[in-house]
């Protein structure tokens, strides 16, 4: 991705991505006329209301190849003898908008004229992130589960040290899943793994890297995209005075060539000037959640006391190897997921009055606040620990709490803001929804201990779809657990009780 043109910065291979992927259906329908045009004067009139409209449409989507999230409805405007506006309604897998633009004025017999023209423009980066499908394939009322050991032998090569390998985070880039290890034995151990899943049955090892020598503590989250892997680093720092690097930095970024891996950038936010990332205790201010949409990367970090320092930040990676600053927001707490969607933020938080925060994030150079959720509950349990998005529907999952829902279900779908749905039941033992996802009517659930599969065509009531999927010897609920999703099949990472990492598949059978 070396290549640029000199369009609008973009990429010659993301243009080529663009143009594969979006497609446009132009039609023109006029809605109501009360007297059909008859002068040469009132057919030069709909030509011109027609090459306005699609000049319109072209605009918008020329905006869509840089962000997705820009193409929103317009009100009513007037030029001349025409009056435009113009819609956009997001599909409800989430991956395309349908945007409409409607033109009117008045003939010259003082007939009403309307005049719609359509287009559509598929959201091709994310959906290149998120290629799992909404459509549930097979039955998955007794799905197929294959469950494989990060030992020495299994998959990995027989070469490497017996170490434990435990799995923390998960992203996949087309036939590869990547993993993180967030805390290695030794600092020789390598802790970011490549592995092809061509087939969806044994994802076979790739390729190997250790990202930081000089520390055992690593990343806690992954994001990834072309020939690029970003990662959240947790390593605690005194990043006032360290200099970046592996040790010294929240954003790492890799780059993933053929079957080779090898670091390109560590990026440590600023301290003296925005974000004002100072803190050198207890890992605060360390990276700890990645997400990547349209060349935007959001970082949230762990919490640091007080204002004027951001947990929250935007970082565009455009040019991946020269990551830039743009924007951020003082949250207060720890930030431990993040989704974005139409122009909004959602965050997982560790505040327990804001358990869900939701922030404007239209203008990435200036994030606003938008709206937040209380769960209900114990103030010191129930912290928000993921969420997810799909088309207008937002879950959350949250730690143990006795007094409230570990998962609480929101939709979009008539405002641009989470309306709250309903919670699922309490849980009687303890349990952390740490990892979440939506495939058509079912809600996956990952804990450190199994995979609940939830039918949530009743969002007030839900219900269990089958038996939870319990994970290989996680006697322990202080294990963490990652979960992506491609092509129908559902990619899981644990660890069990003594930190030995697995990776685990789940279909459809």
């Amino acid at each position: 991705m070396n290549c640029r043109s000199t369009l609008s910065g973009f990429s010659t291979i993301e243009l080529m991505i663009a143009i594969m992927l979006i497609t446009v259906t132009v039609t023109t329908t006029t809605l109501a006329t009360l007297m059909l045009p008859k002068s040469i004067a009132d057919g030069q009139t709909h030509s011109g209301a027609r090459s306005l409209s699609i000049q319109s449409l072209e605009n918008s989507l020329h905006a869509g190849q840089k962000s997705f999230s820009s193409i929103i409805s317009a009100a009513t405007s007037t030029s001349g003898m025409y009056s435009q506006s113009q819609t956009a309604a997001t599909t409800s897998d989430g991956t395309a908008k349908l945007i409409t633009n409607t033109m009117q004025w008045t003939n010259s017999k003082g007939a009403l004229e309307l005049l719609t023209t359509k287009a559509s423009i598929s959201d091709f980066f994310h959906a290149s992130l998120q290629s799992c499908g909404s459509t549930l394939v097979g039955n998955w009322k007794s799905p197929k589960v294959s469950s494989f050991s990060m030992t020495p032998g299994n998959l990995l090569p027989s070469t490497f040290p017996r170490t434990p390998y435990p799995i923390h985070a998960l992203t996949i880039n087309g036939n590869t899943l990547v993993a993180s290890v967030p805390l290695t034995l030794n600092h020789s151990d390598a802790n970011l793994f490549t592995f092809d899943i061509s087939s969806t049955t044994h994802p076979v090892y790739v390729d190997s890297l250790n990202t930081s020598s000089t520390t055992n503590t690593r990343l806690t989250s992954l994001a990834s995209a072309g020939s690029y892997i970003y990662g959240g680093n947790g390593n605690p720092a005194s990043f006032a005075t360290c200099a970046a690097g592996p040790a010294c930095s929240q954003l790492q970024v890799f780059s993933m060539t053929g079957s080779h891996l090898q670091t390109a950038v560590n990026f440590k936010l600023a301290s003296s000037t925005p974000p004002y990332i100072s803190i050198t205790i207890n890992g605060q201010g360390s990276g700890r959640a990645v997400y990547l949409q349209n060349n935007l990367l959001y970082v949230g970090l762990q919490k640091m006391p007080l204002p004027p320092s951001m947990e929250f930040n935007i970082i565009n990676v455009q040019d991946p190897l020269k990551p830039v600053w743009l924007g951020g927001y003082s949250v207060g707490r720890t930030i431990n997921q993040i989704r974005v969607s139409n122009g909004f933020a959602y965050l997982a938080t560790d505040d327990p009055n804001k358990e869900l925060l939701v922030l404007d994030v239209h203008d990435p150079a200036h994030p606003t606040y938008a709206t937040s959720y209380n769960a209900p509950g114990n103030a010191a349990f129930g912290f928000g620990e993921s969420v997810y998005l799909s088309g207008t529907a937002v879950a959350l999952g949250r730690s143990y709490v006795t007094e409230g829902p570990e998962i609480l279900l929101f939709s979009t779908a008539t405002s641009s803001l989470p309306v709250f749905l309903g919670p699922s039941t309490s849980s009687s033992t303890p349990v952390t929804i740490q990892s979440i996802w939506f495939k058509g009517f079912l809600l996956f659930a990952a804990t450190a201990t199994q995979l609940q599969i939830i039918d949530i065509r009743d969002p007030s009531s839900l219900a269990p779809y089958t038996a939870p999927i319990t994970f290989p010897n996680s006697s322990t609920a202080s294990s963490s657990a990652s979960m992506v999703c491609s092509n129908n099949t559902l990619y899981l990472a644990t660890s069990d009780s003594s930190q030995n990492g697995y990776l685990i598949t789940v279909t459809g059978s």
